[in-house]
């Protein structure tokens, strides 16, 4: 089986912690202001949109969801 991967960083430049929940792993973190992280997800490769990393924004809080099979990690930068 073919294994694809996605990095991406996040900074934080906000005045304000920022929440960010990784899913569906259900892990939380904060990403305190002026921080910046990597998160690193890799997985079984597949067809778009099921092989697709996706991020939503809201108020106060990042949502970074991966696909079905894939794996985590994160890295303080």
């Amino acid at each position: 089986m073919n294994e694809q991967s996605y990095s991406i960083r996040l900074h934080n430049s906000r005045k304000s912690p920022l929440n960010l929940y990784l899913e569906p792993w259900g892990e939380i973190h904060k990403l305190n202001p002026g921080k910046m992280i990597r998160i690193d997800v890799a997985g079984p490769a597949g067809t778009a949109p099921d092989n697709m990393l996706e991020v939503e924004s809201k108020e106060d809080s990042l949502t970074v969801w991966g696909w079905g099979g894939s794996g985590v990690t994160l890295h303080e930068l």
